[in-house]
């Protein structure tokens, strides 16, 4: 076991704050189920910092590319956003996917200032469930790469693509079907759903859909309420309607 060096430690700690990721063009992966979920996914690594005691309780990580470090707890604690990090990190480059673009017949999920990490992560887990694999996320959103988005998303990072898009350009590009969740929009129990794909747009908690995005919307939905709840997470509420989706 050997203490990283000081610039190392630093490079590491600096990617806790979005500024330096964007700067260095790297973001971090923290805990036992994420590291499993990135060494099986193919996604370049920069490097793996592992405790002796996570090496202990999975040997097989011998085998991950690059071979990790064993490193003492107390590093993984100083870079780590987690509040307890027995386990690690890795280094790993921010994705490059390319220009978007939505196939014939796919829905994709378009995301309106949702700037909870822990929310986004959340919705990444749920499309990943819901075989969504595009989420188009609006610029005023929280940072997809942010360490409690990843952390969140429990390996989904790496099956969903997150693009950072301005919503209108998109929606003018691509107006065919815009499904938009609202308070006061038709009932998802009865609402007939389009089968062809297209895009199901969710706004944060706080402020709904933008009203500058409502008039992409071809139909407004609404989860029904028999409670007195006054809202519902907008993670709960997309797993909600994306069910009625994939049902319909």
């Amino acid at each position: 076991m050997a203490a990283p060096t000081t610039a190392q430690l630093k490079f590491v700690q600096s990617l806790l704050q979005k500024k330096y990721r964007s700067e260095h063009g790297y973001f971090l992966v923290e805990g036992a189920k994420n590291l499993q979920e990135l060494a099986d996914s193919g996604w370049p690594v920069e490097r793996y910092w592992i405790s002796e005691g996570f090496l202990n309780d999975l040997p097989s990580a011998r085998n991950w590319d690059p071979m990790p470090e064993i490193v003492p707890l107390g590093t993984l604690e100083r870079v780590s956003s987690l509040q307890n990090n027995h386990t690690g990190v890795a280094v790993v480059p921010m994705p490059d996917y390319g220009r978007f673009n939505r196939a014939e017949g796919e829905w994709v999920l378009a995301l309106d200032q949702v700037r909870d990490p822990g929310n986004l992560g959340t919705i990444i887990r749920i499309a990943d469930w819901y075989g969504i694999r595009k989420i188009v996320l609006s610029p005023d959103s929280v940072e997809p790469t942010n360490p409690k988005v990843v952390a969140a998303s429990m390996g989904s990072f790496f099956r969903v693509k997150v693009y950072e898009k301005g919503l209108a350009a998109i929606f003018a590009e691509d107006p065919d079907v815009v499904l938009g969740a609202y308070m006061d929009g038709e009932n998802l129990h009865s609402a007939r759903l389009p089968k062809g794909g297209g895009y199901l747009l969710m706004g944060s908690e706080s402020h709904g859909i933008s009203e500058a995005l409502s008039g992409f919307v071809t139909q407004r939905l609404s989860i029904p309420r028999f409670g007195e709840a006054e809202s519902l997470n907008v993670g709960v509420a997309t797993a909600v309607i994306l069910d009625a989706v994939r049902r319909g």
